[in-house]
């Protein structure tokens, strides 16, 4: 197993856990798509321009 590159402890009153930060071995691109509640299809972001110039 490799070696952390960080390690530490995150506490929440009495609770502690122990956190280690390790390198990522893949390169991914993250890519969030947004849901419309009611029907569940996806929502499109539409960019316009504000000078009114296209």
């Amino acid at each position: 197993m490799a070696n952390p590159v960080w390690t530490g402890v995150v506490s929440f009153g009495l609770v502690s856990l122990p956190v280690a930060l390790y390198t990522a071995t893949d390169s991914h691109t993250v890519r969030f798509h947004q849901i419309q509640r009611g029907t569940a299809a996806p929502s499109r972001l539409r960019v316009a321009c504000t000078r009114g110039e296209p």
